[in-house]
C-alpha cells in the first residue's frame, strides 16, 4: 500500500489477498470489471482504498431500506477513510443502466470521502432521473468528501451534495471534473453540480457542458456556509434550446449567503448567465455575495439578475449590497436585455437590489486580470494589486499611457515566472508583479482588440489578426488571419477561446488551429 500499482492481469490470489488485507489500517484494494464493486464498496472497512482497474465496472443495483423503488448503485454510509480510485477517465469506466436512480449514495456519517479518477456514464434514453454521485436531504452527519478527476454525461444530475437546514454535511471538494450533457428542464434534474444546504464547498475547475437546467447550483446556504465556485468554465448551458424559463441561469445562487463566484467562465448561455436571488415563498434570503472577474460571453438575456432586495418579501434586506468587480458581460448579437438586472419580472416589479465595488475607485475599470490569487485592475492608467475578500491592495509606481490591453501569464516561456503584460500602442511590457519593475519591446500595438494567455505564450488579437508572443523575447511567433469582428478572448485549461459575434471557437494556444464549439 502507497506505491504506485499498475496491473495488466491480476490473479484470483492476488485479489484475495488485496481483500484480505481489508481489516487493518491503511487497506488497499484492487478491483476488475469481473468483481461485484457493489458488495465491495459497502463492505469495505474504514481507512480502505479500492483501486479499480481499466475497464468498464457495471454496478448490481439494489433498493435502500427507507428508500424504496428507487435502486442504485453503491450506498456509502457509516465509513470513514474510504477511497475509491479509478486509473482515469480514459481507462476506467463505471457504466450505470437506465433505470439506476444513483450510481454513488453518500448516506449519513461518513467522513474523510474519496472518489476519482474514473468515468461515471448514463444509459440513455435514461428511465429514471439518474444521478452519478449524491444522495436525498434525510443525509447528514457527513465530513470532509472530495469528488475530483471524475468524467460525467448522459445523466439527470452529475454531482450533487446536500442535507437538510438543520443536517450537517461539512468540507466538500469537487473540483477538476468533466460534467457533460446533463439532461431535464424540471426541478431535480438538469443540475452539472449542486449543493444544498452543505458548508464549506469548494466548487472549482471543472468544465461542464449542455446541462438543461443550471450547470451549477448552489440551492441553500445560511449565513455560515461560505461556498467558494471559482474558475469553472460553463458552456453551452440549454444547449438543445429545451428549458422554457428564462431565469433557469447557468449559474444559480439561491437562498444562499456568504458564497463568492469568482473568476468563472460561462459561455453562450441560451439563459440567465448568473442568477442570485432569495426564495420568497420560504422565507431563505440571499445575502453577502461577492461575484468578481466573471466572463458571460455570447448570453440570449441579462448577464448577472439579482433579486436578493425584494422589498415586498424581505423588508430587512433594504441596503443590503453585494461586492461585483470587475465582471465581463457581453450580449449575443440581438439582445437588448441589460447586463446586470434587478427587475423581478415574474412579479412584474423592481427590487431593491444592489452591488457595488469594495472600492468606489474600482467602479467601470479598464482592464482585469488575474494571477496567483490577485486581482489586477486598471483604470485610466492607473494598476493596483488587490487581494480578494480583504480588498488591501498595492498601486503599481506611475501611470500608464496609452494601454491597448493586460493580460496574466503563470510560468511563462522562457522564464518560467508569473508575469503581467500590458500593450500599449508604442511597446508590449513584461511586469514582474511582486516588484513592479518592467520590461519592454518596441513594437506597433496600436489597434489590439483583445488580450489573453495561454500554455506559456501570450496571445494579441490586433485589427483582426492573432498574434503568439513568446515572453522569452516579446516578439511575436505566428499569427493567423481571417477573424471577423472578435468581441472576446479567453482562457481556461490551456486552451484560448474566442467569440467572434456569431461563434464561439476554442483555439489551440501552440499552433493557434481552432475549432468550433458553441453556436
Amino acid at each position: 500500500t502507497g506505491d504506485t500499482m499498475s496491473y495488466i492481469d491480476i490473479t484470483s490470489a492476488e485479489k484475495r489477498f488485496y481483500r484480505t488485507i481489508a481489516s487493518g489500517s491503511s487497506n488497499g484494494m484492487i478491483v476488475t470489471p469481473e468483481d461485484d464493486l457493489t458488495t465491495i464498496i459497502e463492505g469495505a472497512g474504514n481507512n480502505t482504498t479500492i483501486v479499480l482497474t481499466s475497464g468498464t465496472f457495471n454496478f448490481t443495483l439494489h433498493e435502500i431500506p427507507g428508500i424504496a423503488g428507487r435502486p442504485m448503485g453503491a450506498f456509502i454510509q457509516n465509513k470513514s477513510g474510504l477511497t475509491i480510485t479509478g486509473q482515469g477517465w480514459d481507462n476506467t469506466k463505471i457504466k450505470l443502466p437506465s433505470n439506476a436512480w444513483f450510481g454513488f449514495y453518500i448516506s449519513s456519517n461518513v467522513q474523510n470521502l474519496k472518489i476519482e479518477k474514473m468515468r461515471i456514464e448514463g444509459t440513455l434514453p435514461l428511465l429514471t432521473n439518474t444521478v452519478a454521485i449524491g444522495n436525498y436531504s434525510g443525509t447528514t452527519n457527513v465530513h470532509n468528501v472530495t469528488l475530483s478527476e471524475l468524467w460525467v454525461e448522459d445523466l439527470a444530475v452529475g454531482i450533487s451534495v446536500g442535507t437538510s437546514p438543520t443536517g450537517v454535511y461539512d468540507g466538500v471538494t469537487i473540483v477538476d471534473n468533466v460534467v457533460t450533457n446533463i439532461l431535464g428542464t424540471e426541478a431535480g434534474s438538469g443540475y452539472g453540480i449542486h449543493n444544498s444546504n452543505a458548508r464549506n464547498v469548494l466548487i472549482a475547475n471543472n468544465y461542464i457542458e449542455k446541462a438543461g437546467r443550471h450547470s451549477i447550483y448552489q440551492a441553500r446556504g445560511d449565513t455560515a456556509a461560505n461556498i467558494t465556485i471559482e474558475n469553472n468554465f460553463i458552456i453551452n448551458h440549454d444547449y438543445y434550446g429545451e428549458q422554457p424559463r428564462w431565469y433557469a441561469a447557468a449559474l444559480s445562487c439561491a437562498r444562499s449567503s456568504n458564497v463568492k463566484i469568482a473568476n468563472n467562465i460561462i459561455l453562450n448561455p441560451r439563459v440567465i448567465g448568473i442568477g442570485i436571488y432569495p426564495d420568497e415563498i420560504l422565507g431563505w434570503p440571499a445575502v453577502d455575495i461577492t461575484a468578481f472577474n466573471n466572463q458571460i460571453i455570447g448570453g440570449r438575456y441579462t448577464g448577472i439578475w439579482v433579486t436578493t432586495g425584494d422589498t415586498h418579501f424581505f423588508p430587512d434586506n433594504v441596503g443590503d449590497t453585494h461586492t461585483f468587480l470587475g465582471n465581463n458581460i457581453i450580449h449575443y448579437p440581438g439582445n437588448t436585455y441589460p447586463e446586470i438586472d434587478s427587475y423581478h419580472y415574474a412579479n412584474g416589479w423592481p427590487t431593491d437590489s444592489k452591488w457595488a465595488a469594495p472600492d468606489p475607485r474600482w467602479e467601470n475599470l479598464d482592464y482585469v486580470a488575474e494571477l496567483d490569487g490577485y486581482i489586477y485592475a486598471m483604470k485610466d492608467g492607473i494598476l493596483d494589486k488587490i487581494t480578494p475578500y480583504t480588498w488591501s491592495y498595492t498601486t503599481c509606481p506611475g501611470i500608464w499611457a496609452n494601454v491597448e490591453g493586460m493580460t496574466a501569464l503563470k510560468d511563462a516561456v522562457g522564464t518560467g515566472e508569473s508575469r503581467l503584460y500590458i500593450a500599449a500602442s508604442g511597446s508590449l511590457y513584461e511586469i514582474d508583479p511582486e516588484t513592479w519593475l518592467s520590461t519592454s519591446i518596441a513594437a506597433n500595438w496600436g489597434g489590439t482588440q483583445l488580450m489573453t494567455a495561454s500554455s506559456g505564450y501570450v496571445h494579441i488579437m490586433k485589427n483582426n489578426v492573432l498574434y503568439k508572443v513568446a515572453p522569452s523575447t516579446l516578439n511575436s511567433a505566428n499569427s493567423t488571419t481571417g477573424w471577423s469582428n472578435p468581441r472576446w478572448m479567453g482562457n481556461w485549461g490551456g486552451n484560448v477561446y474566442l467569440f467572434d459575434d456569431q461563434t464561439f471557437y476554442r483555439i489551440d494556444p501552440i499552433t493557434l488551429q481552432n475549432t468550433i464549439c458553441g453556436l
